[in-house]
């Protein structure tokens, strides 16, 4: 049972001045019960204000912890040091211990509180357990990624560039190919033997001898073998050319 009714830092026997708390395991606060009146305060609440900086003298201030109401003739309350109490980017932050006293009037509202040691809590590694938040970016910066770094004008115009030209592009692609239909037609066409043709010569099939005048003309193909075999067959005048005779016949059907 705590007793200090009167001494330093009453009513609290522990945890003593500058004491450190090392984070990841419990401590026990005591108070002296009779330094409370049993009838007046019957119930207490263990507080700790938490510093920003190992240097921070704390006497009040936002709260940092605030534990259920307990019985005041209890006197004891168990701490679990958690390593949210730590500030971020320290290894250690000071504290300053609290009995509060409940308003009678309203429970959520403080009430008097009766002042306790300051106490350290501290990484059991010796090294800070969070990392210090990052800094609020520069004025006027347009960008939520790392600090001093905005947006790329170039990344954004570049884009928008690249897809404009490739519209017009396209868009006059298509107006061309509708003016002129019969663009780029023929202009590689190829025939056996590997030559090949241009579209704006004398046409598909056609050669020089074969326009007279501008025109065309219908070719009879000649059936040279069988004008042979018939010139054998037949038993005419040997003195004939029957085969001159039937050249020249097809001759003149082909005007």
């Amino acid at each position: 049972m705590c007793d200090n009714f009167d001494g330093p830092n009453a009513p609290f026997c522990s945890p003593t001045p500058n004491q450190q708390l090392t984070v990841g395991r419990t401590f026990e606060v005591t108070w002296d019960p009779n330094y409370f009146n049993s009838t007046e305060v019957p119930m207490v609440r263990v507080q700790a204000d938490f510093g920003v900086a190992p240097s921070a003298n704390l006497l009040g201030g936002a709260d940092g912890f605030t534990s259920e109401l307990i019985n005041v003739s209890t006197g004891r309350f168990t701490w679990n040091i958690l390593a949210d109490y730590l500030a971020a980017g320290f290894a250690s932050t000071p504290a300053r211990i609290f009995l509060e006293e409940p308003s009678l009037t309203n429970e959520t509202t403080r009430g008097l509180r009766t002042v306790g040691p300051r106490v350290e809590l501290v990484s059991s590694t010796g090294r800070p357990l969070r990392d210090p938040p990052p800094p609020p970016p520069p004025a006027g910066s347009v960008d939520n990624g790392p600090v001093g770094v905005g947006a790329n004008p170039i990344a954004i115009v570049l884009p928008v560039v690249f897809g404009v030209l490739t519209l017009v592009l396209l868009g006059g692609c298509v107006w061309f190919r509708r003016r002129h239909p019969d663009f780029g037609r023929g202009w590689f066409t190829f025939r056996r033997g590997g030559r090949w043709r241009g579209g704006a010569g004398y046409g598909v099939g056609r050669s020089k001898s074969q326009r007279v005048r501008g025109q065309d003309i219908k070719v009879i193909n000649t059936d040279i073998n069988g004008l042979r075999m018939n010139a054998m067959a037949m038993n005419g005048d040997r003195d004939r050319n029957i085969f001159r005779e039937e050249m020249r016949r097809q001759e003149r059907f082909r005007f």
